[in-house]
């Protein structure tokens, strides 16, 4: 992760597999597909979702809903005179309130 001097923090995803010895058999897999999500590591679910806790899993979630858009998704509705417009809607899986706890 870096911050420049504006106080913009980012994270060079491309770098994440390089930089994931020590920690966790989770952790690793979490953020392997946040490497994938991010930037152009591929990565098969089938090998990282199935060993995820709970928690992970709803990080996991959040981050997929958030890739597709759903926090800025919003449906069409016909107003009483017969006028379509749009109105947002809530993300299909918001981010959770808690960090999830370290082991």
């Amino acid at each position: 992760m870096h911050t420049d001097e504006e106080g913009r923090t980012w994270i060079e995803f491309e770098a994440v597999p390089e930089h994931i010895d020590g920690l966790s058999e989770g952790e690793k897999r979490f953020l392997r597909i946040a490497a994938s999500l991010g930037g152009e590591e591929p990565v098969a679910l089938s090998d990282v979702v199935p060993e995820l806790d709970r928690a992970i899993l709803d990080l996991v979630l959040a981050a997929l809903a958030h890739a597709a858009g759903s926090h800025q998704d919003s449906e069409m509705f016909e107003q009483p005179e017969g006028v379509l417009s749009f109105k947002p809607v809530a993300t299909l899986h918001p981010w959770p309130k808690e960090a999830p706890a370290q082991p």
